[in-house]
């Protein structure tokens, strides 16, 4: 007896061709998932990292016609270094308005100076390592305010406003052109306004990005919303300035690629649009 397949060698040809394209279908979309699933899944960069080696960011003199003003940023560091500066605004010397999220005490410090002795504003808590943390600093009719997370942290008077320092030349964020440490870690939503924000303004907006860059007083409005958070972001060496005034950064030492030193995903923002 001859067991015969049921069969003819046409419909095993033609299974044959069939079976092999649907295998070089399945491979080819296992392909590109693994070349395309990371770029189409990647999260758009939403905060910018320091490495605290040599990243800085140079900017445009920002406060040279300001009397009440008012700076506004999120922040999140990796290590409570001593004396890294976050932003710095100088001639070199001792004109000076700089924040420190860690002094010589351990504490987050705003320093303002035209020459003499500065007006010094020192919170009284360490700041945590590794979690978003809200800065404000407001300045109006003499009254300066240190605030965090929205709730007032030093006071202090001083006839000194920022439009007496001058076109200041050093101006970074991430450090102070000195031996002082360089800033290590991330940078969210910051704001330079040319007015006093209440603390009602500093608590409401602070969770919010504005959607408006046309506000009345805000002076510069870097979003850090750029590049893909953690991807290849060479392209990307400029930080933007959505205010109608165009003062953009420039990105310096900055790898540019990987989670460090580079655009990230996640920033302090958390709720949308303002």
């Amino acid at each position: 007896y001859k067991f015969q397949l049921p069969f003819t060698n046409q419909k095993l040809t033609h299974m044959k061709r069939y079976i092999l394209s649907t295998c070089q279908k399945v491979i080819f979309l296992f392909a590109f998932v693994l070349t395309f699933g990371a770029t189409a899944y990647a999260q758009p960069g939403a905060a910018l990292k320091f490495d605290g080696v040599d990243d800085i960011v140079t900017l445009p003199p920002l406060f040279v016609g300001a009397s009440d003003f008012s700076v506004e940023f999120w922040m999140n560091y990796n290590t409570a270094l001593p004396n890294q500066r976050l932003f710095n605004f100088s001639d070199g010397g001792t004109v000076f308005m700089r924040f420190t999220p860690s002094n010589s005490n351990g504490n987050p410090s705003f320093e303002i100076a035209n020459g003499a002795a500065p007006l010094v504003l020192e919170g009284s808590n360490n700041l945590p390592t590794g979690i978003w943390t809200h800065i404000a600093i407001t300045a109006g009719a003499g009254q300066y305010i240190l605030y965090i997370n929205g709730a007032p942290a030093s006071s202090g008077t001083s006839s000194i406003v920022p439009s007496i320092l001058g076109a200041t030349t050093i101006n970074y964020l991430g450090h102070n052109g000195t031996a002082d440490p360089f800033y290590n870690g991330s940078i969210d939503e910051f704001r330079v306004w040319y007015r006093t924000l209440c603390q009602q303004e500093v608590q409401t907006n602070r969770t919010c990005e504005y959607g408006f860059s046309g506000l009345p007083g805000l002076h510069t409005y870097y979003r850090f919303n750029q590049g893909v958070g953690g991807g290849n972001n060479s392209v990307f060496n400029t930080l933007q300035d959505e205010s109608i005034n165009n003062l953009n950064g420039n990105l310096v030492n900055f790898s540019l690629n990987g989670t460090n030193s580079n655009w990230i995903a996640g920033g302090g923002v958390t709720t949308g649009l303002f």
